[in-house]
């Protein structure tokens, strides 16, 4: 979450925290955010999304869950009018976020936190495990 703020995020809302509507309310006077993504892939989060969106807003659901079901009160999403749109492993987002980088407009070098050789490529994946709070993004550098 504080990764999130340096780049750029005005607020993050801690999903352990148990009055999340309550903050997400009280940050946007009653309104609801206007767009929410959902990263975490966790099943509290992804339904929680609904509530959390302004009337005609959207969700953005990138996080993939463990399981193929979720509990989503679709009552709230038909009822707020929001819009639902899901990314798996940003499928053609490529040329997009390749612009984005060549413009400066994603500091790459705040999102990669950590850069592997080649050669160190398995110690990448199991510091990613382990050291999930630290790492946004690893790299592998081929040289």
């Amino acid at each position: 979450m504080e990764k999130a703020k340096e780049l750029g995020a005005d607020y993050t809302v801690n999903s352990r925290n148990r009055d999340m509507a309550e903050e997400i309310l009280g940050l946007t006077d009653g309104r609801g955010a206007d767009v929410v993504f959902e990263t975490a892939g966790s099943p509290a989060t992804i339904a929680f999304t609904p509530e959390a969106t302004r009337r005609g807003g959207m969700v953005i659901l990138v996080g993939m869950a463990a399981q193929p079901e979720i509990l989503f009160n679709f009552g709230t999403v038909m009822e707020k009018e929001l819009r639902i749109k899901a990314l798996f492993r940003y499928v053609n987002m490529f040329p997009m976020t390749i612009a984005a980088v060549e413009s400066g407009l994603i500091p790459v070098e705040k999102v990669a936190t950590h850069e592997y050789k080649l050669d160190e490529i398995q110690q990448a994946f199991e510091d990613s495990v382990t050291l999930k709070n630290e790492i946004v993004k690893a790299v592998i550098r081929i040289d």
